[in-house]
């Protein structure tokens, strides 16, 4: 196993594939760059305009950003 077990995921918490647009450059923290996006989305509106949005928004605007992005499909 390598030295940190996350380099060989293929997929990030929430499901979305870790490849092409998605994938961040480090090493540390998250690299799922839509769930990245979304946490960050959360916060602005929860800073800014006093909203608080619920785990299922979050992962609506996660999985709306993933969409977005360029990721290459999956080999069959």
């Amino acid at each position: 196993m390598a030295a940190n077990g996350n380099q060989t995921q293929d997929y990030c918490h929430r499901g979305h594939r870790l490849a092409g647009e998605n994938r961040k450059p480090q090493t540390t923290g998250s690299r799922c760059r839509a769930c990245e996006c979304a946490l960050s989305h959360a916060h602005n509106q929860r800073v800014r305009n006093g909203i608080i949005l619920t785990p299922s928004q979050v992962t609506e605007y996660a999985d709306w950003k993933f969409s977005t992005l360029r990721v290459k499909p999956v080999p069959a």
